[in-house]
């Protein structure tokens, strides 16, 4: 059976990680168990001491993803376990639901989604939790810019998606982390959320611009191209039909009509001009050519789309 490894990063959690180490002391599966106290100046130490856990303690607060990277680098497991030290009723048999997938090979990464209605808002938010279990390679694969400050759950969630097996989810009701508002006070803990999300949000711009794979980056580059094909092929019809004695009078008519309420419109002088110098059959034979590029660069951009959805498929 493959080792297990149970971290938890904490900050001045004195008076909530007592209940989390009680649950976490219950479960078989561990081989170890580290908390990382990431510069806490509460008395964070004596409340873990009276557990058999390893304790390690950063020097100076390095955020959430460095604590979580130092607990790594001091372990062994070949699955990875992360918990917050906040939480309230959690228990053995949640952690469980969460690590079997993970061990079982069903999956490279499991989450377990709280029940606090706030994180529920929208499912993106939902799986930011920080419990979750994942196997080592998709940790050591993630790049060190995802393991600063809040940048961690978003980084793992794309990396699994994009390179690994993906991962799987669940919503346990039993279960809660206490909020930050509550931690530090209202408007503390209101300007702490903003400065996680904003850290989020960093790191999910960063992965799509950056670390997105090259399959990605090349189906963006076709639906673009794909656009600027229809846009085309609409320039097209329109030249098209303004080389019908039709379409070109109604055309020419809204041009001066339009000169008339605005005659400091010089553009459009220059348009109605120029309309005078180009025959019915010039703009026929203009519009039928950009249909032709239009039609042929769609059909292009169309089947490499295809080629690259048959190829990985979910991938996108």
């Amino acid at each position: 059976m493959k080792t297990v490894t149970a971290i938890v990063p904490c900050f001045n959690e004195a008076d909530r990680i007592e209940e989390v180490l009680k649950t976490l002391t219950k479960v078989s599966l561990f081989n170890e168990i580290i908390v990382v106290d990431d510069g806490s100046t509460d008395d964070t130490f004596q409340k873990v001491k009276k557990f058999p856990v390893e304790y390690l303690r950063n020097p100076k607060n390095l955020g959430k993803a460095g604590a979580m990277e130092r607990g790594v680098q001091a372990s062994t497991g070949e699955i990875l376990f992360f918990c917050d030290a906040d939480l309230k009723g959690l228990s053995p048999e949640i952690i469980e639901e969460i690590v079997k997938p993970v061990i079982e090979e069903k999956t490279d990464m499991f989450i377990g989604m709280r029940a606090n209605k706030l994180q529920h808002l929208t499912k993106f938010s939902a799986l930011l939790s920080g419990e979750r279990a994942l196997n080592r390679d998709l940790w050591e694969k993630l790049p060190d810019y995802y393991k600063q400050k809040f940048r961690i759950e978003i980084g793992l969630n794309k990396y699994a998606q994009h390179y690994g097996k993906g991962y799987q989810y669940k919503k346990f009701e039993n279960y809660f982390q206490t909020m930050k508002e509550v931690k530090y006070g209202v408007f503390d803990g209101f300007r702490r959320r903003i400065l996680m999300f904003w850290d989020v949000y960093i790191a999910y711009l960063t992965f799509h611009l950056i670390h997105t794979p090259d399959r990605n980056k090349k189906m963006r580059i076709h639906v673009l191209e794909s656009i600027l094909s229809f846009l085309t092929i609409g320039m097209s019809v329109f030249l098209i039909g303004l080389g019908t004695r039709i379409g070109y009078s109604y055309i020419y008519k809204l041009i001066r009509e339009a000169i008339l309420k605005d005659p400091d419109s010089n553009l459009l002088k220059v348009f109605l001009e120029s309309l005078k110098g180009i025959t019915l059959d010039g703009f026929k034979i203009l519009g039928v050519g950009l249909l032709t590029v239009g039609i042929v660069y769609l059909t292009v951009n169309i089947i490499a789309i295809l080629r690259l959805v048959k190829k990985h498929p979910g991938k996108h």
